[in-house]
């Protein structure tokens, strides 16, 4: 029961016992009244009939003395007349026998009009001539009271209701309005929705517990403020440069060893500035800050237009900077869906470009001329700088084949492969190797520009992005789409839920997600599979009781086709809401934040529940999360590699503490050791994933 109820009906309950009091004491006054009334009315017409009656007895005159006592006494105030003569001996009774009209028996049972009887002496001098008893009938007087309750009992009720509206009025308007203000806001809270501070109530205690109440939500909203800021420092120390505002060393490292895990075609591009290093060996270090600045801004510009292919390049301009020329971008975006780029050295920029789907001869001639490009842009925008700047750009480009060797569904059931079971057959101190010897020998070349990399002249077939559409389609059109799983545990052992994982088995190989996924997104064509893997996961889910999560691309949100459907899907299902949990990638959380709000409108519609994938990985802030309510976030992968560094601890514990106290849980994926396992649950991290919780398990 609400605290408005009780007090609305303790205060109703008192109210109604102030009536009831008031009724009773006015109902015994009444009755009181009434009594007094009959016996002043029976003295009265006692006295008032006595002289004549006397002169009456002594003459002998019965005809008078009957006339005399109809006269005097009425039927409906009195029951019975008795008069006694003495000489000569004789009694005149007159009786009338009454009940009171419209009384209900209960009423005359519970409030008790006595009778009233008076008896006097007729004399004549001294001579005692007979009596004379006069009673009284309560007839009159109980249809008085009956009336008078009733009218009394309407008057009270009408109070009463006056009363109760005049209650609720007031409770409504200095308890409940501002009880259920300060019970909303406390529910937005809970949700990590702040909002503006209440406005405190006229009501003196209530001001107070209002006032406090905004004060411990303004510091509670500082404090996960400045949480979601001390995440985002410490992730920016740990993988940030500084100068550049690109990824750092340390960044780049992990990025290169994710990649060589997940086995795929690739390129990466060098690039120094010399002018750079000749800046900073002359002591010239904000001049040399500035343009790394420029560059690295310039740089970024220029890849995010070549690999999103826009239809017309806004170009990159900065300071006096002159227009940059063309790139190439409609050929890099045919090939590549993604790229990463971060600072090597002070002088050394590394472009990673991943998701590549074409044959190796046709990549090397296309990141050559991209490369060229780019050393293009990046000299004009190095000219246009009102600083002295001596040096040239150089840009050594280095291709990556993957191994030939085959998956297995015999392998744990993962998008990517690591540690002994990665299929690369180089590591990344090698790769960068092959960078510096590029590098080197592109300052040799006129054009500043170098390629190398493994048997670039060998004939090796790479499926484009069209045959893995086909190879999908097929897949799903004859149901050959094979799903495995992955448990997330907690750190006691305990199970979590499990991760679906999808592969595609056809003629003797077994092809990944990681293998064809890219594809789809380059095509923008992820919707269908999508759709088809949720389908999988509520078959699965009807004959298990367990906990399943999916996997939703970043095109497929934009697609409102698949949302109508999905409000569809799970209106036809609530018996999965418990069950089935869908996984989201954090880019769509930074970049599609209009098309997330509206998948999660859908999922909070069906009360069906998601997960943020690669928690952390963008250097935007995570600030973001505040505004979401998941049931859990899974922590980017560079967060749970190379734990012995107290930087990347540092920025680890931020996240999570950050995650924590908006009460969401944290996921770590790719937990191999138990090592690893016993760091990170020190760490903070509620569960985990990956082949050291299974073995554990086992």
């Amino acid at each position: 029961m609400t605290l408005y109820t009780r007090l609305f009906l303790w205060l109703l309950l008192l109210f109604v016992a102030l009536l009831a009091g008031i009724f009773y004491s006015q109902l015994n006054s009444t009755r009181d009244f009434l009594i007094e009334q009959q016996s002043a009315e029976l003295d009265n017409a006692v006295q008032a009939i006595g002289l004549p009656l006397s002169h009456y007895v002594e003459s002998g005159d019965t005809v008078a003395m009957e006339t005399a006592m109809n006269a005097v006494f009425d039927g409906s105030y009195y029951q019975q007349i008795t008069l006694k003569i003495f000489e000569p001996e004789a009694e005149i009774t007159r009786q009338y026998p009454a009940s009171p009209d419209h009384v209900p028996a209960f009423f005359e049972q519970w409030v008790d009009i006595p009778t009233l009887t008076r008896t006097t002496t007729l004399t004549s001098g001294w001579l005692q001539l007979g009596t004379l008893s006069v009673t009284t009938q309560p007839a009159m007087a109980y249809n008085k009271l009956w009336q008078s309750s009733i009218n009394l009992l309407y008057t009270f009720f009408g109070c009463l209701l006056i009363g109760l509206l005049l209650l609720k009025t007031l409770l409504d308007r200095l308890v409940k309005r501002p009880l259920s203000e300060l019970e909303a806001h406390t529910q937005r809270i809970a949700n990590n929705d702040f909002g503006a501070p209440l406005e405190p109530p006229a009501t003196r205690e209530l001001h107070t517990v209002v006032t406090a109440f905004n004060h411990m939500s303004k510091q509670l909203e500082a404090h996960q403020t400045q949480q979601a800021q001390e995440a985002d420092v410490l992730r920016k120390r740990a993988y940030q440069d500084t100068e550049s505002g690109l990824g750092n060393r340390r960044w780049l490292l992990l990025q290169l060893e994710d990649w060589l895990d997940t086995d795929t075609q690739g390129g990466l591009i060098l690039i120094k500035a010399n002018a750079i290093a000749h800046l900073r060996h002359a002591n010239q270090y904000p001049q040399a800050a500035q343009l790394t600045r420029v560059l690295s801004d310039a740089l970024t510009h220029s890849l995010d237009q070549a690999t999103l292919a826009l239809p017309s390049r806004a170009p990159f301009t900065a300071g006096s900077a002159s227009t940059a020329s063309p790139i190439h971008q409609e050929a890099i975006a045919h090939y590549i869906a993604h790229y990463h780029v971060g600072r090597l050295s002070h002088t050394e920029f590394l472009v990673l470009l991943f998701d590549v789907h074409t044959e190796t001869q046709t990549l090397a001639d296309t990141l050559t001329g991209f490369a060229r490009t780019l050393v293009a842009d990046l000299t004009a925008v190095q000219h246009g700088q009102a600083i002295d700047t001596e040096g040239h750009l150089s840009a050594g480009v280095v291709i990556n084949q993957p191994s030939l060797n085959t998956p297995s569904l015999t392998t744990p059931a993962l998008n990517t492969l690591s540690g002994p079971d990665r299929l690369s057959a180089i590591n990344v101190p090698q790769l960068l190797a092959q960078c510096d010897n590029a590098l080197a020998l592109a300052q040799q070349q006129s054009d500043h520009v170098a390629i190398i990399g493994n048997d670039l002249h060998v004939e090796q077939h790479q499926w484009g992005k069209q045959q893995w559409l086909e190879l999908c389609q097929q897949a799903m059109a004859d149901k050959t789409i094979e799903t495995t799983y992955q448990t997330v545990y907690l750190p006691t052992g305990h199970y979590v839920h499990k991760e679906l994982f999808t592969a595609i088995h056809r003629q003797g190989h077994v092809y990944r997600a990681s293998q064809f996924l890219p594809a789809l997104e380059a095509l923008g064509a992820t919707t269908a599979f999508d759709r088809h893997v949720i389908t999988l996961a509520g078959e699965s889910l009807s004959d298990l009781s367990a906990f399943i999560a999916v996997n939703i691309a970043r095109h497929t949100l934009q697609d409102g086709v698949f949302l109508q459907w999905l409000d569809d899907y799970l209106s036809a299902r609530p018996i999965l809401s418990q069950q089935l949990i869908f996984e989201l990638p954090e880019s769509a959380f930074i970049h599609q934040p209009n098309a997330v709000k509206a998948l999660c409108h859908v999922l909070d519609k069906h009360r069906f529940t998601y997960g943020i994938d690669h928690y952390g990985s963008h250097f935007n802030s995570v600030s973001y999360l505040r505004h979401y309510h998941p049931r859990y976030v899974k922590l980017d992968f560079a967060y749970t590699r190379r734990l012995e560094d107290d930087v990347q601890k540092d920025a680890l514990l931020a996240l999570t503490r950050n995650a924590k106290h908006l009460g969401i849980m944290t996921i770590a994926t790719r937990v191999e050791t138990h090592t690893q396992r016993q760091t990170l649950t020190a760490l903070g991290v509620d569960a985990m994933q990956g082949f050291a919780m299974e073995a554990n398990h086992d």
